[in-house]
């Protein structure tokens, strides 16, 4: 479990970033559920608890590289000073939640709550990219230069990081910043009710009341592909799994579904 003191922390610079731009409570919603800011240690719990419920588990780049399973010294393919990797399944799952941490400090991640029960249905983690000065890292190859020694988690940046470097949307819509939807992931048994395509919108909400004129993903499975196409999101690149690799070998197809990533885009409309 997250101790305490670091999510009061998360949560104060969130509140911090956000500013004198604190939307109304409420940032999207429909009949069933409704769209919040996570603004309290108690959200962050229950989108920390959904990570672990139905993202880390389920996702297919999560799956690909392992991310949760303990690997053995045999399963490494390439030279690997055994001082600088880790091959917990625990130890991988602790460093995307560092992420997830870091990321909601931007003030801009979201969850769905359920009108009926009140209770968390999902989340949106979501990072504001900026444009970056010359040799400059990217906020992902920061983390997981500082951060990570697992090789499940390093194994997932990277390909997050090689799939946002084949297409500079920044350069292309020449804008100064765009909001990443980093981690989308719903609660299993609100799986199937729109949850995913909410957050989505809530996330086109929260980019326009932070001025912000773009929102990107990357989105890994057909079903949030489908999510992307639902809300009208534009695909400016696609990579294939097999272009992807985790100890040294191409990542696999889950299930004979989930064969690539695609980038998607929505420009947002803002006053600023």
């Amino acid at each position: 479990m997250v101790p305490e003191s670091i999510l009061s922390e998360v949560v104060t610079c969130a509140t911090q970033a956000v500013g004198s731009t604190k939307p109304a409570k409420t940032i999207f919603e429909n009949d069933d559920f409704t769209v919040e800011l996570i603004d309290s240690i108690e959200y962050l719990k229950e989108a920390l608890s959904i990570m672990r419920e139905g993202f880390y588990p389920d996702e297919s780049i999560c799956k690909g590289v392992r991310l949760g399973e303990d690997l053995s010294a045999s399963d490494v393919k390439f030279p690997a000073d055994p001082a600088q990797v880790r091959l917990s399944g625990v130890q991988g799952v602790k460093e995307l939640e560092a992420l997830t941490l870091e990321t909601a400090k931007d003030g801009i991640s979201l969850v769905a709550i359920d009108k009926r029960t009140g209770k968390v249905a999902g989340a949106a983690f979501n990072k504001i990219q900026r444009a970056l000065g010359d040799g400059e890292k990217g906020f992902f190859e920061s983390f997981r230069d500082s951060h990570c020694k697992s090789i499940s988690a390093i194994a997932l940046i990277d390909s997050m990081i090689e799939v946002d470097s084949r297409f500079d949307v920044i350069e292309h819509y020449k804008v100064k910043c765009a909001l990443e939807v980093m981690f989308l992931a719903t609660r299993p048994e609100f799986r199937k009710r729109g949850v995913g395509v909410l957050l989505m919108w809530g996330a086109f909400e929260a980019a326009k009341i932070r001025g912000i004129p773009l929102v990107v993903a990357l989105m890994t499975s057909i079903f949030t592909q489908k999510i992307g196409r639902k809300v009208g999101m534009d695909e400016l690149s696609e990579v294939k799994n097999e272009e992807l690799s985790f100890l040294g070998e191409p990542l696999p197809v889950i299930q004979g579904l989930h064969k690539s990533t695609i980038l998607m885009t929505k420009k947002i409309s803002t006053s600023n």
